[in-house]
This record gives structure tokens, sequence and C-alpha cells, in this order.
């Protein structure tokens, strides 16, 4: 079953992150399609079987190997689940496959070339710190880990550390940073103790992976607050139009869904399925899964702001954020075409990256200039001595270089004009693309920093006055 169809049916992959000489792979149980993923392995392994004699039957059994089941804890739902597995040194080149990698590794499976050799390193325990306070797990369990090669699949002595953690030690503080995660893992090889950090980027890939889960448990309806501009993927289509019909729980199941799958969408759609989702989950009560989309965005679009009438908590929460450094104004077309004729190559704002680029047009304008004056200096030189033995000869010389110098003058000329002609394409150029550029940072600015607006509303409300009934029709545009 490809990895594709997977998605489709709603399973996921858990989140892999090397440590080095250790494997954390992150995920939740809501997430795991057990039925879908083991097809998938059970596929994948057939490719392990050009590389190793792994038997019909072995294979067959590894796809319906089933999960470890979960620790007891008071809700599955808001939970996150780290499996701590030790790297196996003899892993044939068939499970540096990610799918199967992942798959395999999340049930404590390890495809080997000697299933017999006994591995010294095992994971025993492990601690997780959060900014350097540690995270009280809900369940700590060591398994056995499985492997399978040639000479089948066996259960050994080597164990692996699966942790259930509360969903809260996972979210993002309101600034969108780093959460700052580490795992402490102890192993079997005296004590040692192996520090991995899990990146900021991996806990937010799991969080994608997560707002769909959360999206299926919401209930309840909701007008957008604001109009969104229509997006071009057909899915995104239809939950914008879901939203728009006030069936905010079917539109942020779409939304999520969709970005989940993040493939094929324009920077315009992935704008959109963020802006319209964070919406949807705020209107729908989930404010932390919002505040993820919200986080996600200023990424995607650090110039990001909402048009007026977005909710308040959705502008504060946006507005706490942490963004990249961006150029979130844009300069008159006067004012750039002025520096850049005055200053070639320096006409927009100094942009990181882009000194060199810049340096190298100023140059090119200076040196280009400078060889046209040099050449017709030179052309007016030849003329000169040209004229000087034209009318004035010396018949005392030897031969007479009047053609020489005449020709000689003309190339410089024809050179100058040429190096005139050059200078001047890449002088004014230069402003003309400075202009241009500029004025397409303004319109991306535009479509950006006050993106929606409020919905246009029709209203039709009765009033009595002086004894009198009428009606009063008041349109929102």
């Amino acid at each position: 079953m490809p990895y594709g169809m997977l998605m489709a049916q709603g399973g996921t992959l858990p989140v892999l992150h090397s440590g080095g000489r250790t494997d954390v792979l992150i995920h939740s149980s809501l997430l795991d399609d057990a039925a879908a993923a083991n097809r998938l392995l059970g596929g994948l392994v057939q490719s392990c079987r050009a590389a190793l004699p792994i038997s019909a039957g072995d294979s067959a059994s590894v796809a319906q190997l089933a999960l470890p089941p979960a620790a007891a804890v008071p809700s599955q739902g808001s939970t996150i689940t780290l499996s701590l597995l030790p790297v196996d040194a003899l892993q044939p080149s068939c499970d540096k496959n990610p799918v199967l990698g992942t798959l395999a590794a999340s049930r404590g499976l390890r495809i080997t070339f000697d299933t017999s050799r006994a591995e010294a390193r095992s994971v025993t325990t492990a601690r997780v710190l959060r900014n350097g306070s540690e995270v009280e797990p809900l369940a700590v369990q060591r398994l056995p880990i499985l492997r399978l090669g040639a000479s089948g699949l066996v259960q050994t002595s080597q164990t692996w550390v699966r942790l259930t953690l509360p969903l809260d030690a996972f979210a993002f503080p309101p600034s969108g940073d780093d959460p700052g995660f580490e795992v402490f893992i102890e192993t079997g090889t005296g004590g040692a103790v192996d520090r991995v950090r899990v990146p900021g980027s991996t806990v937010r890939a799991v969080w994608r992976q997560l707002l769909p889960s959360r999206a299926a448990t919401l209930r309840g309806s909701a007008m957008p607050a604001l109009e969104l501009p229509a997006p071009d993927d057909a899915t995104l289509r239809q939950a914008d139009e879901a939203f728009r019909r006030g069936d905010a729980a079917a539109a942020v199941q779409a939304l999520s869904t969709r970005l989940r799958a993040d493939d094929g969408l324009t920077r315009g759609d992935r704008r959109y399925a963020h802006a319209a989702g964070a919406l949807a989950f705020e209107a729908l009560g989930d404010r932390r899964a919002a505040n993820v989309l919200l986080a996600d965005l200023v990424q995607l679009e650090p110039c990001f702001a909402f048009g007026p009438g977005a909710p308040a908590a959705t502008v504060e929460a946006l507005r706490a954020l942490q963004r990249p450094a961006a150029r979130c104004s844009a300069r008159s077309s006067l004012r750039t075409a002025a520096q850049s004729l005055l200053l070639p190559g320096f006409g927009r704002p100094m942009e990181p990256g882009r000194l060199l680029t810049r340096s190298l047009i100023g140059a090119s304008v200076l040196v280009t200039s400078a060889l046209a004056f040099q050449h017709n200096e030179d052309a007016k030189s030849s003329y000169d001595s040209y004229l000087r033995w034209r009318y004035y000869p010396d018949v005392t010389g030897a031969g007479n270089p009047a053609v020489d110098l005449y020709n000689q003058a003309e190339s410089s000329r024809q050179s100058a004009l040429s190096m005139y002609r050059l200078s001047a394409a890449l002088y004014l150029g230069q402003a003309a693309y400075a202009v241009w550029a500029e004025r397409r940072h303004g319109a991306r600015l535009n479509e950006v920093n006050s993106y929606g607006r409020a919905p246009r509303q029709a209203r039709l409300v009765p009033v009595g006055r002086d004894g009198s009934l009428g009606l009063a029709f008041t349109l929102t545009w």
C-alpha cells in the first residue's frame, strides 16, 4: 500500500528523530492506523528480501505484527508517546527506507543481517526535559526488541523504552519558540547516557499530524469571523464552502487533513489553509491548535496580519508570536528610482545575503562607465595624432602612419560607444528592476498585511416609532 493511501485512510507515521546512537520516535496512539500500517510494512519488507534471505512466512508475520499495547493512562487522546530504540549497527540498506525504518521501529522491530548477534546496548530508562525542567511521564514501558533477518523473526534480550507523556508538555509557548526538549537516555553500556535534543521542527511536525485527530473530536457550528480570499485547491474550496455555511467542524477537518498531506499547495493556498484553520479552531474553542497553525503561518508569511474584524484572541496570539526577520513595508517607486540612480545596486533597502550581488551591480556600472571614458579619450588622442599627420606630414620620416592612426581612432570610438551603451543599459536596467521588485514586494505585502475582511451581511429588522411599525435594512459591505 503506498504511503499516500495510508495517509488517505487516516493513518500517519511516527516522527523519527535520530539522536546518533538512539532513535527517538514521537507519535500518538490516535494517529496510528495499525491495520493499514502493517499492510504497508509487510509490503516494504519485501524490498529487504533482495538483500537478505528473509522467508515468505517471516514477511507475512511482520504484516500481522501488532503494536505493543499502550500503557493505561487517563486519556489516550491527550498524550504523546516517545519510543526510544538503540541504533543497530547491522542494519541492511533496505532499512534506510524512511517509511520502512519508521514503521518497523514503532513496533520495536529491527531488520538485521545477523539476528543471533547479541547487541550490548539497550535502552533502560530515560528522562525528558523541557527548557531544563523535567517532564513527569504518565507511564514508562520497557519492551524487548524484535529482530528480523535470515534466521527468522526472533525476540532478543535487548530492550527499548516507550514513554507516555501529557500532550500539554508538547505545547508551544505563546511566542511559538522552540520548547527546548531534551531526552536523556540511559543505556546498558556501563551507565552511559545519551543526550538527544528534539528540535522544535520535529515537535511542530508532530502537532501537524495531531491536528486532524483533534479536529475529529470537535463539534459545533460557527460562521467565519472574516471573509478570506477563495483558494484554488479543490479540497480547500470545499472547506471554504463548509466554513461559509457555518459548518466549522467539517471545515477544520478538511483543512487540517489537507495541510498534513501538504502536496501541491501553492503559497496562496497554504496561506489560506493556515489562516482559515486557525480561525476555525479558534471558533470551536481549540486555541492550542489554532496557535500551532498561526506559528506555522508567520514562518511562511512573516508580515502576516488579519484584517479588521478578526477575533481579538486570535489577533493577540498572532501578535505574541516570534517572527523571522523580514521587511514589512514598501518604498514608493519614485524614491526607489531616485536612490537607484544615485547609488546603482542599492536602490532598495538592504536584505540579508544580497550585499555581494548589489555590490557587483554597482561595480559593473562603474567599471563599464570608466572603460567607456577611457576608450573615448583614446579615440580623441588618436584623432589628434591623425590630423597632425594629415595636415603637417613629416616628409623626413619613413612612411606615413595616418591610416593606422585613423583606424585606431575609429576602433576606440566604437569601443567607447559599446561601453557607453552597456553602462547605460546596466544603469537604467538596475533602476527599472529595483522599481519592479519593490512594487512586487508591495503587492505581496498587500496580500498578507490585512488578510481577509468582515463578511458581507444584509439584515432586515423590525423597528417601531411614534406608534408606527416598519422595517430597517442594513447592509455591511
